[in-house]
């Protein structure tokens, strides 16, 4: 009769220890789950967005170049810790015209699905002093305007255009000086980078669902008898397995009155490939998987 309590025992309190693993294990589930959010719904699961993020522009003439190169670096470095999308960080595209058919198609052979424009509209600095003595009681406050868009380049469309404000007040104690403060923001230009920098962040949750709006695409780079080489891989987010719709690639369309640059036509479809393995950097293998006359630079996205 003992024994057999005994094992009665055991097996209720393996039951128990199964039972709060099994809690534990959801708990865990949900915390993490509770992250996602912040990437965007349904982000992890879906090929990210290559995005150029443009050289930051500004009216502020406080703001010197090398700071406006900080805080734009700042930008992409948190964009890619949370994992919204993949920057491409590269200004060699800054002087071209953004309507032009050259810019349009040297972002398409790039594989990048949009651009981000970053404008510092604002930028003021309020000080008041209270003389104790010898010492003066600072109070400064900083407020900003930064301007961010986000175009996509499948149609040109523009499917982000907001504005952030902000302002911060701080407190501080120092020796009368005779120093400008013109000339101190120009000694400490990390202030006002991180002010800048903290602002842009706060896009980052708006900007994760909204980028869930542009069409993902990637391209055929190369064709070698009967593999596909893609221009998007493992860092993009495609898995083994993946499903791709192949496009002939479309053309632009010009506004016959006026001359203007609409868009560019879908392209037809041609069939499908599948994703079999990764290479490079960012890059695919794939397989014919249905359809046939698939060649170099014809465009794909997600069965």
């Amino acid at each position: 009769m003992k024994k057999i309590i005994g094992i009665i025992f055991a097996l209720a309190f393996a039951g128990c220890v199964g039972l709060e693993t099994t809690r534990d294990s959801r708990s865990q589930k949900y915390a993490e789950q509770n992250l996602l959010p912040e990437q965007g719904p349904g982000q992890p699961d879906m090929p990210k967005k290559r995005m150029w993020v443009m050289p930051i522009a500004s009216d502020a003439v406080e703001i010197n170049p090398e700071s406006l190169k900080n805080i734009r670096a700042d930008f992409i470095k948190d964009v890619i810790k949370k994992g919204i999308f993949i920057p491409f960080d590269e200004e060699k595209l800054a002087g071209e015209d953004r309507k032009s058919t050259k810019f349009l198609k040297q972002v398409r052979d790039l594989g990048l699905n949009g651009w981000i424009e970053i404008k510092i509209t604002e930028f003021k600095v309020k000080r008041s002093t209270e003389p104790v003595g010898i010492i003066k009681k600072l109070s400064t406050k900083f407020s900003g305007k930064v301007h961010l868009k986000v175009f996509g380049t499948k149609g040109q469309t523009e499917i982000f255009d907001r504005i952030k404000d902000f302002e911060v007040e701080e407190n501080d104690v120092r020796f009368a000086e005779k120093t400008s403060f013109a000339k101190w923001l120009n000694d400490n230009p990390e202030k006002i980078e991180k002010l800048f920098s903290d602002a842009l962040n706060d896009f980052s949750p708006s900007l994760a669902q909204l980028l869930q709006k542009i069409q993902w695409e990637g391209r055929i780079a190369a064709i070698k008898g009967d593999r596909y080489y893609i221009n998007v891989g493992q860092k993009t987010g495609l898995k083994p397995g993946d499903l791709l719709k192949v496009f002939k690639d479309g053309e632009d369309i010009f506004d016959a009155e006026t001359g203007a640059l609409m868009g560019r036509s879908q392209g037809q479809l041609k069939g499908t490939l599948e994703v079999v393995s990764y290479f490079g950097l960012d890059g695919a293998m794939a397989i014919m998987h249905s359809g046939a006359g698939f060649k170099e630079n014809d465009r794909i996205e997600m069965y």
